[in-house]
């Protein structure tokens, strides 16, 4: 997460638009996945699970950089409200309380808190379901059911409404050349390309060597090249931040090509990429 935004600030260093750093920073869950079910089941399931667990923990970040660097200077007595909400539902799900309505009346009141304490209220909704309980895989939980219903609407209605409502571009008026080399677009554009990519790839390179971690078999580099790629595709969180950073018109719209230009040309390079992995391993 960290190249991205460093690849988008080399653009606008000293200019105002310094403040859409974290626009190529997370992963779009819903589309990455979707680019790499193209290749169904010549792409090993480990890959799968590994583009999953990127994408999860890329929101999870992107969401704590928007509350903390997009929003306002929190209020005091709501966050102290918080703070209590969250030690009610910490002890209901420490006692084992089931009934999923204490925990989503308790989600409520962080939403209303952090709406109106200056702390961006998405993060309400990563908080209410890490205190829901939870149980191991095979066994029902509150968690589970809630995720079963909600999931479904989250993929075919909430995320392509959101995408219909915030992915057009408006151009008229500005010539296409000061569009493509626009600081915002090219750090949006390119912090997505080349910053996920170089940060997915040297990551994992990193963990290998410090042995923090290990490929999973049938894994190899040109894979994790390949998820790379497909982890530059950001369309809904970096629309989000888009809207959060700037005010003016033109900025967001252009910030909004970057950001389908370099999802894109993301998803091109991850297909290739994965593609050419199947076919040595068929070859072999």
């Amino acid at each position: 997460m960290v190249v991205p935004a460093l690849v988008y600030l080399s653009f606008n260093d000293g200019l105002s638009s310094y403040v859409g750093w974290g626009i190529p920073m997370a992963t779009d869950i819903a589309f990455s996945l979707g680019v790499l079910s193209i290749l169904g089941s010549r792409v090993p399931k480990a890959l799968k699970v590994f583009l999953s667990a990127l994408a999860i923990v890329d929101d999870l970040g992107a969401i704590i950089v928007i509350a903390v660097f997009y929003g306002q200077m929190p209020g005091i007595a709501r966050i102290v409200g918080v703070v209590v909400i969250l030690i009610g539902m910490w002890a209901a799900n420490r006692l084992g309380v089931k009934p999923i309505g204490v925990y989503l009346l308790g989600g409520a009141g962080l939403w209303l808190l952090m709406l109106h304490s200056g702390v961006h209220p998405t993060i309400a909704g990563v908080l209410t379901a890490i205190m829901i309980p939870s149980a191991p895989e095979g066994e029902s939980s509150p968690g589970e059911r809630l995720r079963h219903v909600l999931a479904p609407i989250a993929a075919s209605v909430c995320v392509p409404l959101f995408v219909l409502a915030n992915g057009g571009v408006r151009l008229a008026g500005l010539p296409i050349r000061e569009i493509v080399f626009h600081p915002i677009a090219l750090g949006s554009g390119l912090g997505l390309f080349i910053g996920k990519f170089v940060g997915i790839l040297g990551g994992t390179w990193l963990a290998v060597i410090l042995r923090v971690g290990r490929l999973p078999d049938r894994i190899g580099w040109t894979h994790v090249a390949g998820v790379g790629g497909l982890g530059g595709i950001g369309f809904t969180v970096s629309f989000f931040v888009t809207q959060l950073a700037f005010q003016d018109p033109e900025s967001v719209d252009i910030a909004k090509l970057g950001i389908v230009a370099g999802s894109f040309a993301s998803a091109v390079l991850g297909l290739a990429l994965l593609s050419w992995a199947s076919y040595r391993k068929r070859a072999g």
